[in-house]
């Protein structure tokens, strides 16, 4: 499994500092294709330096018809794009491969990136869950890795009508053709000083994606809604298998979904099947991380299944997110079941 890295090279952030931390990767199947969008000062003799091949048009492109030149001449089975304003860990595209081999028919992989240039360094790592993807983007481009497949069988492009977002809309067309997989840890890095967009640009290219995607989010909620609503009834006629067919229906339009997972937990529970029922709320919860609801039940059912410390662990979570009094009274009556010990001020 080979895997591509395409750097848009615009003469901002530090080209050398993304070069090099691809070349210092642990694998050794990893290519580096640096693609100029505007003229660079020096980029040949740097790529000859680094001895990495470079494609410079001669002309101005825009990140999209760049990303998309890049893609066109790589020869990876997995891609990344990133710019002079990523780098990475030495084992990040380990990690990222990894993963992806372990998966069942994933196309694309992301880890967490951890953010640099504001006031002070933050992590951002969220579970993924395609409605909310509509919503807000999910990591910055340097932490998601795509197999190529999404290119040449299924037609994904990074569409030139966006100036900015790009890559969440290439994101967008991909949530309609694959989950997406995250890979443990962070070791993707991004430097958001690096490129700040006028506020209208940034309101624009919004418009754009609400004019692209509005019509499609609208529909994945629809379905997941009244899928949610059928579970619900055959749920309290404990038809658990009756509620199991539609929830697994809507999960494959709308994954990580943490309304439909913590049904099919229930409708699982029912069964008796208490492996399935955790994995599906460990992704309800990976989903929607602030439900005190959800880490409840997670951490009851951790527990029953005598996964006592991963019990604790989850415990400690539903501590930090527990806020109205009913979070806190259930909380409190769960650490007792538990015997764990809460601190109160």
């Amino acid at each position: 499994m080979t895997v591509s890295v395409i750097v848009l090279a615009d003469g901002k952030g530090r080209l050398d500092r993304a070069i090099d931390s691809v070349l210092s990767q642990k694998r050794a199947d990893v290519e580096v294709l640096v693609v100029a969008r505007k003229p660079v000062k020096d980029i040949d003799a740097l790529a000859s330096k680094k001895g990495v091949e470079v494609f410079s048009p001669g002309e101005s492109l825009s990140r999209a018809v760049a990303a998309n030149e890049g893609i066109e001449r790589c020869r990876g089975d997995w891609v990344t794009v990133i710019d002079g304003a990523d780098w990475f860990d030495a084992d990040h595209f380990a990690t990222m491969v990894a993963t992806a081999s372990r998966s069942r028919g994933n196309l694309l992989v992301y880890s967490g990136v951890q953010l640099h240039g504001g006031s002070r360094v933050r992590d951002r790592s969220p579970g993924y869950w395609r409605q909310r993807l509509f919503e807000q983007p999910l990591v910055p481009a340097c932490g998601v890795m795509f197999s190529k497949e999404l290119v040449v069988r299924h037609g994904c492009r990074f569409d030139p009508q966006f100036a900015l977002f790009e890559d969440w809309d290439f994101l967008l067309q991909c949530s309609a053709l694959t989950d997406f997989l995250r890979a443990p840890g962070t070791s993707a890095r991004h430097d958001e000083s690096v490129r700040k967009p006028r506020e209208n640009s940034v309101s624009a290219n919004i418009g754009r994606l609400q004019k692209k995607w509005g019509a499609q989010y609208e529909e994945v909620r629809s379905l997941a809604d009244g899928a949610a609503h059928q579970a619900a009834e055959a749920n309290a006629r404990r038809s658990p298998r009756d509620a199991m067919r539609p929830l697994r229906a809507a999960l494959q339009v709308d994954p990580g979904n943490p309304a439909l997972l913590s049904r099919l937990a229930l409708s699982y529970g029912q069964t008796g099947d208490a492996q399935q029922a955790l994995l599906a709320l460990r992704r309800a919860c990976d989903s929607d991380p602030g439900s005190a609801t959800l880490l409840g039940d997670r951490v009851i059912l951790e527990h029953r299944m005598g996964q006592r410390d991963q019990a604790r662990k989850s415990f400690v979570r539903l501590v930090e997110v527990s806020g109205s009094e009913a979070d806190w009274a259930r909380m409190k009556a769960i650490g007792a079941v538990i015997g764990a010990r809460i601190e109160e001020d």
